[in-house]
């Protein structure tokens, strides 16, 4: 019973704390690159962006994607959730001969 409470509360809390981290890294990793700005001169060859620019809009994107799972696991999570707490674990019922 115990292990059916705790991982309700699992289903409930887990896809608001990974917003929670996706919308902090997805912050701190624009803070970073938006402070890297870097001028027309420094660019690669024939106007490619920079390695940490494209490496930034690459971890922009799994981020993203990591906050599109968080914001649909929401509603699931929480009905998953809802329904453990609510319905109770059924006895094991004796077998007929």
């Amino acid at each position: 019973m115990r292990k059916r409470v705790t991982v309700a509360w699992v289903c409930i809390v887990a896809p608001w704390v990974l917003l929670v981290v996706a919308l902090v890294v997805f912050a701190i990793t624009g803070f970073i690159v938006s402070g890297t700005i870097t001028s027309e001169a420094t660019t690669l060859a024939a106007g490619a962006p920079p390695l940490r620019d494209t490496i930034g809009r690459i971890i922009n994107i799994i981020l993203g994607l990591l906050g599109v799972l968080a914001v649909l696991g929401i509603p699931v999570g929480a009905g998953v959730g809802v329904y453990l707490l609510s319905t109770k674990q059924g006895a094991v019922k004796p077998e007929h001969p």
